[in-house]
């Protein structure tokens, strides 16, 4: 049905216009695939009937990758890789929860839930480097702020705290370690991590920073899935 390249109109479903004309709408494909992406202003005047026409990068899974024409710098990111963007504003929603609003060297803009990244010292008109951690089939940048203190693949002193049984927040209890960083901050690592599944004797540890699917430390995962 799709070839790559090609331009074929979607049905919009669901839509969030932004001040600037902008929207962030949830298009359906002719096989029902709810996908995200990322409109212009301009491709939101042209909008008819509730249908716009899109460019099919190319299929993936059985879902197209789909971009706004106008929006195609967004095709020259990688994922895995880090680019700098620069903070242009905090937008609050009605239910009280707020986004960063990153704007990429395109021109395009990109929300992060903000309650995630208390600590990194993001304010408005810095520069800030993220990584692409994935480009959805909307063509829609996934990116994460770089931590302010740990990069991948660097080890790193830990104090170990406790063992812990925490609440997820989908209702699931799971056996975690607690260890703390020399500021006192606390992380939560799945027990499950531990390739002797027994927790470490020492006081202080040294722990190495891997990537999101196989990691030690990683606030991204342990930290956004668990409260206290």
């Amino acid at each position: 049905m799709y070839q790559n390249e090609g331009y074929y109109e979607f049905e919009i479903l669901k839509e969030q216009i932004f001040p600037d004309g902008g929207m962030v709408a949830v298009v359906r494909d002719v096989f029902s695939n709810e996908i995200n992406v990322n409109l212009s202003a301009n491709s939101v005047k042209n909008i008819i009937d509730k249908k716009v026409k899109l460019r099919v990068k190319y299929v993936r899974k059985g879902i197209p990758v789909v971009f706004d024409p106008e929006l195609s710098g967004e095709l020259q990111f990688e994922e895995k890789k880090e680019y700098v963007f620069t903070v242009e504003g905090l937008l609050e929603l009605k239910d009280g929860a707020k986004f960063y609003i990153f704007k990429d060297s395109h021109g395009t803009k990109h929300f992060i839930f903000a309650g995630w990244y208390k600590g990194y010292e993001i304010t408005i008109k810095k520069q800030i480097l993220c990584e692409v951690v994935k480009i959805t089939g909307g063509g829609r940048l996934v990116i994460e702020p770089v931590h302010p203190l740990y990069r991948r693949n660097r080890i790193y002193r830990f104090s170990f705290v406790s063992e812990e049984e925490v609440l997820t927040s989908k209702g699931e209890f799971r056996h975690v370690v607690v260890i703390a960083n020399f500021k006192e901050d606390k992380f939560y690592i799945l027990k499950k991590h531990f390739k002797d599944k027994k927790c470490p004797g020492l006081l202080h540890a040294e722990w190495k920073i891997t990537g999101r699917e196989k990691c030690f430390l990683n606030r991204l995962i342990f930290i956004r899935n668990f409260r206290k």
